[in-house]
């Protein structure tokens, strides 16, 4: 797979969509990933059986709450963000 993110200091486009247990991902027009939330019904462990993070299933997790945005340690700007219903 390639990496679809723009150079740094271009800005990039991400579309995310939440619609019951589905999520997809898409930056700059390409997909990155589509999930059913509720494949992840082992604590500590990914659909595909590899570890993760999490003390809890994410489909245990709460499914409304607050929106937050997060980086990795790099300076990190946001524009134009719109949050919508479906």
């Amino acid at each position: 797979t390639s990496d679809p993110s723009k150079a740094i200091g271009l800005w990039n486009t991400m579309h995310l969509i939440c619609k019951g247990t589905l999520i997809k991902l898409s930056i700059n027009g390409v997909q990155t990933f589509s999930v059913n939330i509720d494949d992840w019904v082992t604590p500590g462990k990914n659909p595909d059986g590899s570890s993760n993070k999490f003390k809890n299933a994410l489909k245990d997790f709460p499914r409304s709450g607050q929106i937050g945005f997060q980086n990795h340690g790099q300076e990190v700007w946001f524009r134009n963000i719109k949050v919508r219903q479906l």
